[in-house]
């Protein structure tokens, strides 16, 4: 078993080679086969979404483009469902690929001479996605109504035209967020917006790709309180032990992937993409930073606190006013000594007595004398067991109880080690 901390990554649509390597960044996510990526891979990857009709994918690339009056009045006639998904500012306009689709797909207008420049417009951008369009008429000549733009080309319009509220309402930005099932569970029930998750049904941690092991989030008290941590962080990381361990048991005696999930611990890492235009992004970071309706769950914030810094960078200061940061705990420079010793898995714990204290130590010696004897009854293992000063044991992910009745005595003392 793994245990990772939590974190966020932005992914900036810049830095592939167009929008059909984005989404297949996006979709290869949910199977964790980032790994079949290649520099012609996604053309085929993306027809294969499109033939089978899953367009879940296609909503994290977007269209940008400026539009006439006459635009804005074929959109006016089209069903309001159809459009829905679709971002307009004044002459400015953006929506997802599979918006785009959807609006040209179910709404057409066969006598509208701009909805028919749209779609052989589409056409030729993504003939893979826009292919299976109900249009069967000649590429008609007339003044255009709308200008695609590439993604800097729209941002730079709308700098030079001083429109940011085009900006707010028509440009989107896209988090990758290394969390467990329980944050994803909390940021999936943001509208509008769009998610790409890592499927536990469809991912085999058994396989060698994963390591043969599941992967957990550590959770935001490991950080949060000492004697929390040392209370109870065993049992938390037993639990998630004893959940692989049926895992990997199911799926050997015959279980597929979907079915072994069930006993799949809250805490299984599951890597999330959300994508979400600029507004919204300041009603998520509103609730799960600023919590304006209600405190957010520290998992939540914890993780916000990490996108929002780069979604105020990549947004060039609109997005996330305010800095805002975790309590940070200082080191103690009391001079307080402790022992630490290391488990099977090579994690640093710090020693606890009485069911959760640490085991505080006067000084270097007496701590080094400590070990010594402890080493020499078995109670723990020679080579493991240091003294450090107080490190905010924000290094630490486990920590150790010695048997109980156990006595040791040294020669500052006696200690009864429950």
């Amino acid at each position: 078993m793994q245990i990772i901390k939590p974190s966020a990554e932005y992914l900036d649509p810049a830095q592939y080679q167009g929008p059909l390597q984005f989404i297949e960044k996006v979709g290869r996510t949910c199977y964790k086969s980032e790994d079949r990526i290649t520099p012609e891979s996604a053309r085929k990857f993306i027809t294969d979404l499109a033939q089978k009709g899953h367009g879940a994918m296609l909503e994290h690339a977007f269209i940008y483009m400026t539009v006439t009056g006459r635009f804005l009045d074929m959109l006016d006639t089209m069903d309001p469902k159809d459009t829905r998904y679709i971002h307009v500012s004044g002459h400015k306009f953006s929506a997802s690929l599979r918006a785009m689709y959807d609006m040209l797909e179910n709404s057409s207008c066969p006598h509208n001479h701009i909805w028919r420049r749209l779609c052989e417009a589409m056409r030729g951008l993504y003939p893979e996605i826009f292919g299976r369009c109900s249009y069967d008429g000649a590429m008609v000549a007339i003044d255009q109504d709308f200008q695609v733009l590439s993604r800097t080309e729209f941002i730079d319009k709308c700098k030079f035209d001083n429109d940011w509220d085009a900006l707010r309402e028509c440009l989107p930005h896209t988090v990758l967020f290394h969390v467990d099932r329980g944050v994803t569970h909390e940021l999936v029930r943001h509208r509008p917006a769009s998610f790409a998750q890592e499927s536990t049904r469809y991912c085999n941690y058994s396989k060698g790709k994963f390591g043969t092991e599941i992967t957990v989030v550590e959770p935001f008290w490991v950080e949060d309180d000492l004697y929390k941590k040392a209370a109870f962080y065993a049992d938390w990381k037993e639990g998630c032990r004893q959940a692989e361990r049926l895992y990997m048991s199911m799926l050997a005696h015959g279980a597929v992937a979907q079915e072994a999930r069930a006993v799949l611990p809250q805490s299984v890492k599951a890597d999330i993409i959300l994508t979400a235009v600029e507004a919204e992004w300041e009603h998520i970071i509103n609730l799960r930073t600023y919590g304006t309706t209600g405190a957010p769950h520290p998992d939540m914030r914890r993780v916000m606190l990490m996108a929002a810094p780069l979604l105020r960078m990549h947004s060039d200061g609109r997005l996330y006013e305010k800095d805002l940061a975790l309590p940070r705990r200082v080191a103690d420079d009391s001079g307080r000594r402790y022992i630490f010793v290391t488990d099977a898995d090579g994690d640093l714990m710090p020693l606890t007595i009485d069911g959760g204290h640490i085991m505080e130590v006067e000084d270097d010696a007496a701590g080094e004398e400590f070990v010594r004897q402890a080493e020499g009854i078995g109670l723990i293992k020679p080579g493991t067991a240091s003294v450090l000063a107080n490190p905010v044991l924000d290094k630490t992910e486990n920590h150790a109880m010695f048997k109980k009745d156990d006595t040791l005595v040294y020669s500052q003392g006696q200690y009864r080690i429950l």
